[in-house]
């Protein structure tokens, strides 16, 4: 079944508000004092899809397009839906079953797009002969159009879809697993931005984009905090095979596991690339060495797989590695800020 890029947003939206609380399996009702903050806004604009979506009877003769199914289950959440008055603070226990209800289309609506076909890969025949500047903007132009999901939207898809296994979800820096239902606390696990917000991707959509963003464990997050990554001479903090400390220039810097080494480096070129972003001086030089010594494995390319499915774009770097070669000259850099050297 293939949902429409336009109407991909609202679904996601939606979708993920309700799987911070709901789980297929687990029994859990849909958080109600959640779904109660939904603003007048929010609310008629996911009327307005679940209306508009139902009624796509003209898009059946789309090449390859099914809804029939989509559209029932669009059919049967809104039904259910307005049996609940999202702003009543009296909801009765047939509400809530109503809204329990609700919450499994929701999660239904998911699957669905987690059955898509992913996005298509970029062809790279397109860059012979082209300089390297040329090559950063043919990239930047075919990943930066997507879906935006938004920052709490992502997270719950990163935790119940993307980094979910069988109801447990593995973290990047110390390779600590948990048993994870919806999104959770931050003592538990965090949500790293591998290109740290205070470099620049705060007010972008890069804050929400998933090519970038890993489970973490709590603690190790703390400490890589928004230094760069690197190889650590001297060590100032160590979890498992993570290390905070300096580098053999005097830099604090963040040192990760060995095999999370390459997936790093392929997320901060898409960051860079994609958002137009400044990496730091030395930078590109280690994010190629990880690219090479750290090759894309078949997790790391359905990782991508399935953050398209909901992007409805890739990174290009995971499924042509070798583009990093060809761009990091063309990638802007600056200045190591004196906050990241050691005392």
């Amino acid at each position: 079944m293939k949902i429409p890029k336009r109407y991909a947003h609202l679904a996601v939206e939606y979708t993920g508000r309700h799987l911070q609380n709901f789980r297929e399996g687990d029994n859990k009702a849909v958080n109600i004092e959640k779904a109660q903050d939904f603003s007048e806004v929010e609310q008629s604009s996911m009327q307005s899809f679940f209306e508009e979506a139902s009624s796509l009877e003209g898009l059946n003769n789309s090449p390859g397009v099914q809804f029939d199914e989509l559209k029932a289950t669009l059919r049967n959440l809104h039904s259910e839906l307005k049996a609940v008055d999202l702003n009543n603070d009296g909801i009765d226990e047939a509400e809530r079953a109503n809204m329990s209800k609700a919450g499994q289309a929701a999660m239904q609506l998911a699957e669905h797009m987690m059955t898509q076909e992913p996005t298509q890969t970029m062809a790279v025949e397109a860059l012979d002969g082209l300089s390297p500047e040329e090559v950063v903007a043919t990239v930047r132009n075919a990943s930066v159009d997507h879906v935006e999901l938004g920052y709490d939207v992502a997270r719950a898809i990163m935790f119940a879809h993307i980094d979910n296994q069988e109801g447990t979800v593995q973290e990047v820096y110390t390779n600590k697993s948990e048993a994870v239902v919806g999104v959770p606390e931050t003592n538990v696990m965090n949500t790293e931005h591998t290109w740290p917000k205070s470099r620049g991707v705060k007010d972008t959509p890069a804050i929400s984009d998933l090519h970038h963003l890993f489970p973490t464990d709590q603690a190790a997050n703390a400490k890589r905090a928004s230094y760069p990554f690197g190889i650590v001479e001297k060590v100032l903090w160590s979890g498992a095979s993570s290390k905070l400390g300096t580098n053999d220039k005097g830099h604090i810097v963040f040192e990760p596991p060995p095999e999370h080494r390459g997936n790093i480096a392929r997320a901060l070129f898409y960051v860079a690339t994609v958002y137009d972003l400044e990496l730091l001086e030395g930078e590109p030089e280690i994010l190629l060495q990880w690219n090479n010594e750290d090759p894309v494995d078949a997790n790391e390319r359905k990782r991508n797989d399935d953050i398209s499915r909901f992007q409805k774009n890739r990174n290009p770097f995971i499924d042509h590695p070798e583009l990093a070669e060809a761009i990091a000259s063309a990638l802007p850099t600056r200045p190591v800020p004196a906050k990241m050297f050691a005392n």
